[in-house]
């Protein structure tokens, strides 16, 4: 009896320690890419095709256990539903068709309920990030059982390892080309991505670690994204794809000097001395010398007083 007491305590206790997630639903295209925007991208011309209700700005998931405190929600049912102890079922069917794109993805005959963001973006930096969170109420009971829900992040534009990238997919199991859907992530397979998610402040049965998406881009080329999500196979059991805030960004390159004058000179570079010049976090590389390489060296030819 006391051990019982002491589990119905814990789990009081555990409750009580996350708040609700905070959403608000039937945002604009425009609002929802600029929630989504980060450091050293632009976005413009954002799309919306996503049923009434569906999408959402989500705030104060610091006090629960999304991982994520605040940014974009895409859903394939009720994104207010989503927010909330996992007490009901959520099974809202939108009555809408599914996406081209995600066909290949969740492996099944349909694809129903889709909910579709797309934007153009101009990086001014390599790699290009995103970091979500794909939750399911399909789990676990659905899983491998032909209703496979998934997410998908696909990217068009040129790749600069040569050609060009066409709505390729990098909403993958980190370290495979696996999409993100049930069927690849779960209590089974790729469980250290998988959150069995009992009683808790989101309403999914289940979801994933946060992931991250990326893909190596030219800085300063176009590209257009798109961010999905299908039901699988059938319209029923929703899922939803948390996007972190300013979570679609990428980290321009660093450039460090070091001077030949060495001793304790403290990098102060005087005339007839040089200085490499070292830059990282970049693909490629292009110096007004010409060079292509991560470090060139120059020459401080003259030195002249400030009048």
């Amino acid at each position: 009896m006391k051990k019982i007491l002491l589990s119905l305590i814990l789990m009081i206790l555990s409750e009580s320690y996350y708040s609700q997630l905070s959403v608000t639903p039937n945002q604009t295209a425009t609002n929802l890419a600029n929630y989504l925007l980060g450091g050293g991208v632009t976005i413009t011309n954002a799309q919306l095709t996503c049923p009434t209700g569906a999408n959402a700005i989500f705030t104060n998931g610091s006090t629960t256990n999304l991982g994520l405190n605040s940014g974009v929600l895409l859903t394939t049912g009720s994104a207010a539903a989503a927010a909330g102890a996992n007490t009901n079922v959520l099974n809202t069917n939108n009555g809408t068709g599914g996406i081209a794109q995600m066909a290949p993805i969740t492996g099944t005959s349909s694809n129903l309920d889709g909910c579709l963001l797309e934007f153009d973006i101009y990086p001014q930096c390599s790699p290009l990030n995103i970091r979500y969170k794909f939750a399911s109420d399909e789990y676990p009971e659905y899983v491998n059982s032909g209703f496979n829900d998934g997410f998908g992040f696909f990217i068009s534009g040129p790749n600069p390892l040569g050609g060009n990238y066409t709505n390729f997919n990098l909403a993958t199991v980190p370290g495979s080309s696996s999409p993100v859907t049930i069927d690849n992530i779960n209590s089974g397979v790729n469980s250290i991505y998988y959150i069995a998610n009992g009683g808790s402040t989101i309403a999914y049965d289940g979801m994933t670690t946060v992931l991250t998406g990326s893909a190596n881009v030219t800085p300063c080329a176009n590209y257009h994204l798109i961010l999905a999500i299908t039901d699988g196979g059938d319209a029923l059991f929703d899922s939803g794809v948390f996007l972190q805030q300013s979570g679609i960004s990428c980290v321009g390159p660093t450039v460090t000097a070091t001077s030949s004058a060495g001793g304790g000179g403290g990098g102060v570079i005087c005339a007839g001395q040089s200085a490499t010049l070292t830059a990282s976090g970049a693909t490629t590389y292009s110096w007004s010398t010409g060079s292509t390489s991560s470090s060139i060296v120059v020459s401080l030819q003259q030195l002249r007083p400030i009048p």
